[in-house]
Order: C-alpha cells, then structure tokens, then sequence
C-alpha cells in the first residue's frame, strides 16, 4: 500500500540525494572527459569548458533532482503527499501578484548581499549560462530556468520536504524548506533571494493546500526576470554600486514590506486542499470519501469533525468511548419499548431509526480505532531514525557550498 504523506526521514533521504546526486553526475562527467582528453589528445580544460557550455550540462541539476523525486517515490502517492490539487482562477492571480511583488521587492536585498561580497574582493558572476538575444533562446532559457525548476523543484522542496518536516511545526517547516532550498544552489550569489522566496513560497503552498500555487509563483517570478534580462539587453550600462547606510535601509523596508503585503493577500486566497484528511490519516481518497458520505447522510458529524479539526479530537475520542460502555443498555432499552409499545407506522420508524442511530455509532467507533491504528503507524515511522539523513543531506550541503565559495578566492 502506497503512503499517503511524507515524513520526516523522507524529507531527510530527499534532500540528501538531491544534494548528492548533482555531484555525482558532474563526477561521472568529469571522468569521461579526463578519459577522452587522455585518449584522443585533446585539450582537457577546452574539453570540460565547451562540455560545460552544453544544454545538457545546464541542466543537469533538474535531470538529477527529477531523477531523485522519481525513484524515491514509487512507494509514495505523490498527488496526495504533495498536495497537487487544481486551483481556483481567484488563487492563480493572486499567485501572479505575489510573485511580481516578491521578484522586485527582494531584489534590493539579493543585491545588497552580491554588492558587499564583490567589494570585499571576490569576483561574482551573475550571468546566465547563455546570452538571450532572439526570441528561440529566450524560449530555451524560459523553458530551462523558469518552467522546469518550478515543476521539479517545487514537487521536492515544497512537496516533499515542506511536507516532511511538518512534524516539527508549520512554521519550522517553511524557515527549514526555505533554508535548504538556498542551500541547495550552492552558490553565494543566490543565497539571499531563495532563501526569502522560499519562505514565500511555502506561506503560499500552506495557505492555498496546493503545491500548484507555488509553482505558479516560481515560474512567474522566474520567466519576468528572465523577460527583464532580454529586452534589457543593450539598454543598460553597468553601474557601479556602494554599500552605505541608505541602501541597506531601503533594502530592509523592501523585505519588511513584501512580506506584508504577501501576508494581506494570503488573507484572500482560498484553502483548496481536498486531500487534507487522506494526507493526515494515510487512507485512500475513497475510503475517506466513502467515510465522510456515510456519515453526512445520517446526519452524523463526530467522525467528520474529528477528520476535519484534530483540536476537538480528544473531546470527540472520549465522547466515542464513554457511550461504548451505554451500547448494550441502550440496545436492551430500545427492545423493550418496541416489544411493549403497540406498533404502528410512525413508532416503526423511530425505532428503525434509533437503531440506525446505534449502527452509525457502531461504523463511527471502528473507523476511529482504524484512524488511531494508522495515527500510531505514522507516528512511529517518522520517530524512527527521522533525522538521521537530514543532518547528513545538511551537512554535505554546507561542505558543497563552502566548497564553491572557498574558489572565489582562487
């Protein structure tokens, strides 16, 4: 049986390999162009450099990350674990305004960040791989770096570890996805910008119970900076700028201030996460559904409620439990007075329906024992050895990035 939700030992594994993965690739590649240079005589620095320069190579971080996803999840139901659920017109406008909103507020503060990296001394580059300057290479580089990273990363970053790691809390989930989602570039240039985005983006992800809303955001966000870039070109000189006390001002306001309005339009996003009860109880969607028809048809809310609100669980469980030991009173009680009462047709149907009464109680019991069994499953899967990957997929992810920053000084 396919899982139905992520925990936090598969957010740790995914992480990890996703961490790992990207470099092994780059080694596989690196020792075949040692072993071609070596064989035909060819320059190897000129090899590694044009090798590097292919659409192959550029991409060869979303090929192993949606190799990772892939092959991890085979035991998980990625729609439900993830959240992909549609989303309404209402929501992916307003997906739109925040990722505009977040793409120029943050901005004065990535920059700052590159800004005083380059003024102490370190040679930053924050080009593209490739120049846009048609139309068929701004459709690749939308394609590479806007449509592709929102699909592939979201479902890992917002999907599998936002989700994961909510066992700790809602909001330790978002700072820690957000975290490791700049960690994952490795890249000093681009730390500040996906580390606020994250946040962002998994304030959206919680808010909307879609993963498609922050995918939206991503990609929007993604192809208008890659759109500046191209009618930009030729229309800007580069400038030189200093750090002082004003632009490190205006850059704080900015982030305070995107975060606030992204806070008043999460107000009117509307909750669409259909699969909130089967992602928590690990049952199949038709179960649930089956569950929730039943009981609504008879008018009983207990069972329904619990799914629905886990604050009123307790309260609810106990109510379940104390009229346990009323069942066969009860029972007994409404034998006698069927038997003693003179039946007719109105005092037929209440005693049918004070036995369907006592059925739905009965169905209402077995399904929450079922609930608690896959509760203490859950529970006892995500405390087992949880952390153990994510420490490691972190700790491999500091060394690769110091790693990469330590060649700036080179």
């Amino acid at each position: 049986m396919k899982k139905n939700f992520y925990d936090v030992n598969d957010a740790g594994k995914t992480f990890f390999w996703v961490v790992l993965m990207p470099q092994i690739f780059g080694m596989i590649i690196y020792i075949t162009l040692l072993c071609v240079a070596s064989s035909t005589g060819l320059d190897f620095q000129e090899l590694l450099y044009e090798t590097s320069q292919t659409y192959a190579f550029i991409m060869m971080a979303q090929i192993a990350f949606a190799l990772v996803f892939v092959l991890y999840n085979k035991n998980i139901n990625v729609k439900i674990a993830c959240k992909i659920s549609k989303i309404s017109k209402e929501n992916v406008f307003i997906c739109i305004i925040i990722a505009l909103v977040a793409l120029i507020g943050l901005s004065p503060a990535a920059n700052l960040f590159v800004i005083m990296l380059e003024q102490s001394g370190l040679e930053l580059s924050t080009s593209l791989p490739f120049e846009i300057n048609n139309f068929w290479t701004l459709l690749l580089a939308i394609l590479s770096f806007a449509l592709v990273p929102a699909i592939v990363e979201e479902l890992i970053f917002r999907g599998a570890i936002l989700q994961g790691l909510r066992k700790f809390g809602v909001w330790p989930a978002i700072l820690g996805s957000a975290a490791l989602f700049a960690l994952i570039h490795a890249s000093a240039v681009q730390l500040v910008f996906p580390l606020l985005y994250g946040i962002i983006l998994a304030m959206v992800v919680v808010k909307s119970g879609s993963i498609i809303s922050s995918m939206i955001c991503h990609f929007t966000s993604n192809a208008a900076s890659l759109l500046i870039s191209y009618f930009s070109i030729g229309g800007t000189q580069e400038e030189t700028l200093s750090v002082d006390g004003g632009f490190v001002i205006i850059a704080t306001i900015s982030v305070a201030l995107v975060f606030f309005i992204v806070s008043a339009l999460l107000k009117y996003m509307k909750n669409e996460d259909k699969y909130k009860n089967v992602g928590k109880n690990n049952l199949s969607s038709q179960t649930v559904d089956k569950i929730d028809k039943i009981l609504r048809e008879r008018d009983n809310s207990i069972l329904v409620d619990f799914f629905n609100n886990s604050k009123t669980s307790e309260s609810k469980a106990d109510k379940i439990d104390n009229s346990e030991s009323l069942k066969v009173s009860n029972e007994e009680n409404q034998t006698e007075i069927c038997q003693d009462l003179e039946i007719n047709k109105d005092l037929e149907t209440i005693c049918n329906s004070q036995k369907n009464k006592q059925v739905d109680e009965d169905f209402e019991y077995r399904a929450f024992k079922f609930y608690n069994y896959t509760k203490k499953l859950k529970k006892t899967l995500v405390e087992n050895n949880s952390t153990f990957w994510l420490r490691w997929g972190v700790g491999i992810g500091i060394f690769i990035w110091l790693l990469n920053f330590s060649t700036y000084f080179i």
